[in-house]
């Protein structure tokens, strides 16, 4: 098993085999028809919906660089710790929903006996979150393990500062619960991305939705390499 931790402030820009994200110019794809798969996002090609996925689905903040699909297949099991408010409550509720909307996601429900949990979403004065948080200037963290050889992840914990004001709470609890899901690296190229690294984003952006909704395809298996999810990324994108 092997321990990721992905921060808020990211170190490294991920390089997807280009030196910088492909124009529109991109593979031909059944866009001509006028019909559209259920991952497109509005005027994103397919060439650019490749870059992005790999842009954050590989590679590491920190440590040795992710390079195999790290996702979920077993049902998540969330327990919240910690004292959570009303409106904390409504955005992790707002997000549920929308991960059991996505097909071939393995479903999310909250339970109440952590014992019984796999992930587990902490909700920290200042004070307890440093005691919990090796991250200076951090007030979220996401980590999870996962099987280095078959790339299923087994159980993770996110961490939230309840010090931070409730609105800005919201782009935190957003972004460390996508990050828990497999996407692990922060963006330096998508500015309205939940997990842009110089700015917090009110909510996902078309793009982010696309990414979490093609990496749980059932197309797209856990230890698959960046070629591989590629291809068939380039195959149901459309």
């Amino acid at each position: 098993m092997k321990r990721l931790f992905c921060v808020i402030f990211a170190l490294l820009l991920l390089l997807t085999g280009c030196s910088a994200a492909p124009d529109d110019n991109g593979t031909p794809s059944n866009t001509d028809s006028g019909e559209h798969s259920i991952y497109y996002a509005d005027r994103v090609s397919v060439d650019k919906m490749a870059y992005y996925f790999n842009d954050v689905c590989f590679g590491n903040e920190y440590g040795a660089t992710k390079s195999i699909i790290t996702k979920w297949q077993d049902p998540i099991m969330l327990c919240i710790d910690g004292v959570a408010s009303m409106g904390d409550y409504e955005v992790l509720n707002d997000f549920i929903d929308f991960l059991n909307d996505i097909d071939g996601f393995p479903g999310i429900m909250e339970i109440h006996d952590k014992a019984q949990a796999n992930l587990v979403i902490h909700f920290y004065g200042l004070a307890e979150f440093k005691n919990e948080v090796d991250a200076p200037n951090a007030v979220g963290l996401a980590t999870y393990n996962f099987n280095n050889d078959t790339g299923v992840i087994t159980d993770g914990d996110v961490y939230i500062c309840t010090d931070e004001p409730e609105s800005e709470r919201k782009s935190i609890i957003l972004e460390e619960m996508y990050q828990v899901l497999g996407p692990t690296k922060d963006t330096l190229v998508r500015k309205d991305s939940i997990i842009y690294q110089r700015g917090n984003a009110p909510q996902l952006s078309k793009e982010d939705k696309s990414i979490i909704s093609l990496l749980y395809s059932s197309r797209i298996t856990p230890g698959m390499s960046m070629a591989e999810s590629e291809e068939i990324i380039r195959e149901i994108y459309y």
